[in-house]
């Protein structure tokens, strides 16, 4: 998982005695300004990560309740603005539980994100729990994401591409143990506003000093972070509360990285409803962590497979289109997106036969015409 040489050790123990000598104790007040420093001692030097990690995912029965019924609500508004009847979907999902294991990666250079992941989620079309398998890049200042077999309500690879600051996936859950941890102090890399935080209360957990840091978000949202003193600060949980009652839960462990002191070696995650029954858990277990190693710029590049429907924002307008066989797009357009997909590739198919059976019909009246000549030609020479 993490290869660390002599050379190596030597570097790790000469970053980890200073921070260790001047936190484990505990003694000083910390602030939040002194967080940053011990981080940017830290991680000041990581320009770019790899990863690769497991997660085994745990879904318990009526996990993705709320979340149907906002998916429920959501297409009875469509269909009233529409003026059709709203579609029938299921409310207590699923009937049963459901586990996994899963696999995810992470590309990250300067202005470059690259994340992947399987991740289970309800089938609209299946009326079954699924994994769902996602894509997204972000690179000079473009976001392009791929569900390649289908999201909760479609059953065909569909993506989009729109303009965007940062990667639109940063506030992922199982993102944010990597990115709080190797990138503590950039906002363009993890989702939070580590200045708009405060310090709380310094305590000992397990042995341990550890510091404990929040922020109210507004509307009775808070966002808790307990920190390693002993370990450079690093996180060791993530809270999320509304009104009081958890929502998001991350408890992560860490283990020695010769570049950077400390990196996650496993995070276990918690969502819950907001009734505050668990919608489902993760355990993730890092496979690798590289830094600094560079990342070929083919990384961060994302093509559309034949047969993708993509949506795009072109002047604050959305334009829609087809990925085609030969890999170019056919415009859509919103009559086209009324249709069932099945009839958008069947009018591919159709379009596709229509200019063969043209450019067959003009090369036989192209050789009707030659043989034409040839005769004539012929019929002349004899005469």
């Amino acid at each position: 998982m993490f290869r660390c040489s002599l050379r190596g050790l030597g570097a790790l123990l000469s970053f980890l005695l200073p921070v260790a000598l001047s936190t484990v104790r505990g003694e000083e007040n910390l602030t939040i300004e002194s967080i940053q420093k011990v981080w940017q001692q830290r991680t000041g030097h990581i320009h770019s990560v790899s990863a690769e990690w497991s997660c085994n995912r745990y879904v318990p029965a009526g996990g993705f309740s709320d979340i149907q019924a906002a998916r429920n609500q959501r297409s009875r508004l469509e269909a009233k603005i529409n003026k059709k009847e709203p579609p029938t979907l299921e409310t207590y999902v699923p009937s049963k539980d459901y586990q996994t294991t899963t696999a995810s990666s992470l590309r990250l250079a300067p202005g470059k994100i690259r994340y992947e992941y399987l991740a289970p989620g309800w089938s609209e079309k299946d009326k079954s729990v699924k994994c769902f398998q996602y894509v997204c890049v972000f690179s000079n200042g473009s976001a392009r994401s791929l569900h390649l077999d289908g999201s909760s309500l479609t059953n065909y690879p569909d993506a989009l591409v729109r303009p965007a600051d940062n990667h639109p996936d940063m506030f992922d859950g199982a993102l944010r143990p990597l990115t709080l941890t190797l990138f503590p102090n950039e906002t363009k890399r993890q989702p939070y506003l580590i200045t708009a935080f405060a310090v709380v209360r310094q305590f000992n957990m397990n042995g341990s000093a550890t510091v404990e840091i929040a922020r109210d978000a507004g509307k009775g949202a808070r966002e808790i972070i307990w920190l390693d003193e002993g370990r450079g600060l690093v996180p060791v949980k993530l809270l999320h509360t509304l009104n009081g009652q958890s929502r998001f839960e991350a408890v992560v462990a860490h283990a020695p990285h010769p570049a950077c002191g400390w990196a996650p070696q496993t995070w276990t995650l918690k969502e819950f409803q907001r009734d505050g029954s668990l919608l489902q858990s993760s355990t993730c277990t890092v496979n690798s962590i590289q830094v600094n190693e560079s990342i070929p710029e083919s990384a961060f590049e994302l093509a559309f497979p034949s047969g993708t429907v993509v949506s795009e924002s072109k002047g604050g307008k959305p334009a829609f289109s087809l990925i085609t066989e030969d890999g170019n797009a056919r415009p859509l357009s919103l009559e086209d997106m009324d249709k069932p997909y099945e009839e958008l590739v069947q009018d591919r198919r159709s379009s596709r036969l229509t200019t063969m059976l043209g450019l067959a019909g003009l090369s036989l009246a192209l050789l009707l015409l030659l043989a034409f000549f040839w005769h004539r030609k012929r019929s002349t020479r004899d005469s």
